[in-house]
């Protein structure tokens, strides 16, 4: 699974002496532990749609099959039920609305179950094609309609349409600011398939469990999120399903967060050292992000409890691990650790070897064009050069300085643009200008 990854995943520059901005690394994911699982979690939730009305398609056809005409059926269909005279014109949207609206109205409430998921597909198309045009309340109207046509089904295809239905309008909810509405619509999805022993059903239960947790920690309501997290850890600890697997390994990586949340930062560790033990050996990329997340968590927890001696093992076993990864989620999770482990031997007085992680950091990806690991190589120059400046070594650290506001002084973004102000303050101070 690709994961989108830009600068609102960096950290935002702090004005601190020494270590602080790489430090906020880790205070970053002491805070939110498990912020990348959640971003690939919340990605695959808004891709469940999609994907569902491909299988939905798939299951329609004729064929023996997902051919290629099912997988664009409903498009296909509903661009002929518009054609307008002139053929190489697009469907105007309200056209298109009118064609989902069609097929909905073909399938009435036929007990079909071939029919009813046709108008599955076009209730998620039209609600896709409704939140695009910024009319997201009339979207969640589409997903009411789809859970109340089909709530008591007992197609396992169409089952999963209404849950992900359940799904898509909790995030919606989510995204207008209205997160309290969005936990009772995870509730209903968690309840009514609260007993399913179908893995893709309780893969759907599980999201809908972490999504509310999430939701509740970000509300300060940390405390209420746990039972939520132990029900998934617990029910489906065993699972094999490898979907199951990396929820519930997400569950133990938010279930880490919401204790440091609540102050309880000790008892969050060995919710980390779980994942780690789980599924240390994996060779799956996605479940390995899952587990470099579950170090550099642990080890930015041990940091804050003045453990920075137990916090080097944990970054270098990021390090060494999937070091020589070509896999961007991984890859930034490792350039990560180099500047977890400069701050904390920082900390430790060992600056030298501080400088050697900052500088594995720029020495690998200084050409990148990811944009995440640039501003992670941007914060490298910057804490070689606080640390430089700590050891009496001016000229070095207005260098380092300089290169970020050569590198990044035109940038239009704003993160980058901040780093280079930060350059610029952190140079007219050494020149006696500040």
């Amino acid at each position: 699974m690709d994961e989108s990854l830009d600068l609102r995943h960096a950290v935002p520059p702090q004005r601190q002496k020494g270590h602080g901005l790489a430090r906020s690394v880790g205070l970053r994911l002491l805070r939110s532990a498990a912020g990348h699982c959640s971003r690939m979690r919340i990605t695959a939730c808004s891709s469940i749609a999609a994907v569902a009305a491909f299988l939905a398609v798939a299951a329609c056809s004729t064929g023996a099959g997902p051919s290629t005409t099912a997988a664009t059926a409903p498009d296909s269909e509903v661009a002929n039920s518009v054609q307008p005279e002139d053929a190489q014109r697009e469907p105007t949207p309200d056209e298109l609305i009118a064609g989902y609206d069609e097929l909905i109205a073909e399938s009435g409430d036929s007990a079909d179950p071939k029919k009813a998921i046709q108008a599955a597909t076009a209730f998620f198309a039209k609600a896709a094609l409704l939140v695009e045009l910024g009319r997201a309340e009339e979207a969640i109207a589409q997903y009411d309609e789809l859970t109340d046509r089909s709530a008591n089904t007992a197609d396992p295809t169409l089952a999963s349409l209404v849950a992900t239905a359940f799904l898509e309008k909790g995030a919606l909810l989510v995204g207008m600011a209205r997160a309290e509405e969005a936990i009772p619509v995870y509730d209903e999805l968690a309840d009514r398939w609260a007993d399913t022993t179908d893995p893709n059903m309780a893969s759907l239960v599980a999201t809908a469990l972490l999504e509310k947790g999430v939701l509740l920690v970000g509300m300060g309501r940390a405390e209420e999120a746990i039972p939520g997290y132990d029900d998934v850890a617990i029910r489906w600890a065993d699972s094999e399903n490898p979907t199951l697997a990396a929820l519930v390994a997400s569950t133990l990586l938010e279930k880490g967060a919401a204790l440091v949340a609540l102050g309880r930062a000790e008892e969050a560790i060995p919710e980390y050292d779980e994942v780690a033990a789980r599924w240390g050996d994996t060779a799956d990329p996605d479940m390995a992000a899952h587990v470099a997340t579950s170090f550099l968590a642990s080890g930015a927890v041990l940091a804050e409890l003045g453990r920075p001696e137990e916090a080097i093992p944990k970054y270098d076993g990021v390090i060494t691990r999937w070091g020589d990864t070509e896999n961007p989620t991984l890859t930034v999770l490792v350039a990560r650790a180099f500047l977890e482990s400069g701050a904390v031997l920082v900390e430790l007085g060992r600056v030298e070897e501080a400088l050697a992680e900052y500088d594995g950091v720029i020495t690998r990806w200084g050409d990148t064009e990811n944009p995440t690991l640039i501003a992670l190589v941007a914060v490298a120059f910057l804490e070689t050069g606080g640390v430089l400046v700590e050891l009496g070594r001016v000229e070095e650290a207005l260098a380092k300085y300089d290169e970020v506001i050569a590198r990044w002084g035109d940038s239009e973004n704003p993160t980058l643009a901040d780093y280079v102000a930060l350059a610029k303050d952190e140079r007219a101070v050494l020149d006696g200008g500040g």
